[in-house]
């Protein structure tokens, strides 16, 4: 009785797939912390505080943030629906919110939630001000998105080591592949 031939080592290829798997879970990570640090203190629109109506449009419905320069009494503002032309509630922000964008420093002075991604933002005459309106990242986004930046690297960077584990063991206790050559 002869014993079955001990299966050969996995084929080099089979070394490829856990660094990408790795890498993959590295880089999803990286674009969940992008998109919650950058979508964050997103700005859709500037517009002068001169008492004038902005026709302004947000990349998003929901809530949005009303921004003015930082250290400064903010203007009074108001938000339109361009749709029903019904002015929308602001309400001071959950926090306080800064951010710098083209070398100022903004705050959040108002949020609103806006039912439709058309608006008009008018904001009284303060010579030389101005303010900005773009989405909150709502507390959901937020919460998904972190969990995005904790859970792709260590599930799918975890799958992979594990993955590159098992195969250096196997790799360790198979004898190598032999190559049959065509009788000629």
């Amino acid at each position: 009785m002869t014993t079955p031939a001990a299966k050969p080592r996995p084929h080099a290829a089979w070394w490829i797939a856990p660094p990408l798997v790795i890498a993959v879970g590295i880089g999803l990570g990286i674009l969940c912390a992008v998109r919650l640090f950058a979508g964050t203190f997103q700005t859709d629109a500037t517009v002068p505080a001169d008492g004038q109506p902005h026709p302004v449009r947000v990349d998003d419905t929901g809530r949005q943030l009303v921004w003015v320069r930082d250290g400064r009494t903010p203007p009074m503002c108001t938000v339109e629906d361009s749709v029903t032309g019904r002015l929308l509630t602001l309400d001071p922000p959950t926090d306080t919110y800064t951010k710098t964008t083209g070398g100022m420093r903004w705050q959040a002075a108002y949020a609103v939630d806006a039912p439709h991604r058309a608006l008009v933002l008018s904001c009284a005459a303060l010579p030389g001000e101005q303010a900005q309106i773009g989405s909150a990242l709502s507390g959901t986004g937020m919460a998904t998105t972190i969990v995005g930046v904790i859970l792709f690297p260590l599930l799918l960077g975890g799958a992979g080591l594990l993955w590159l584990i098992l195969l250096a063991v196997t790799w360790s206790r198979r004898p190598p592949r032999t190559v049959e050559r065509a009788a000629g």
